[in-house]
């Protein structure tokens, strides 16, 4: 979904993919934006998105 740069949808699939995988989720950054083609900014959308929707660990 980066790729898109579509803000909506990044921000959308990302607390989707939180709230499926409920705990279960591992996140990292990855290394070669540039090789895929997202900019920095549509990743850090994602970023954001997977604070905001994070699920507190005990």
């Amino acid at each position: 979904m980066l790729p898109t740069g579509d803000r909506d949808l990044i921000e959308r699939e990302t607390r989707r993919l939180v709230e499926t995988f409920r705990g279960g989720f591992i996140a990292k950054n990855y290394p070669d934006l540039k090789g895929i083609g997202v900019q920095p900014e549509w990743d850090q959308w994602a970023y954001e998105a997977f604070l905001r929707a994070g699920v507190p660990v005990d």
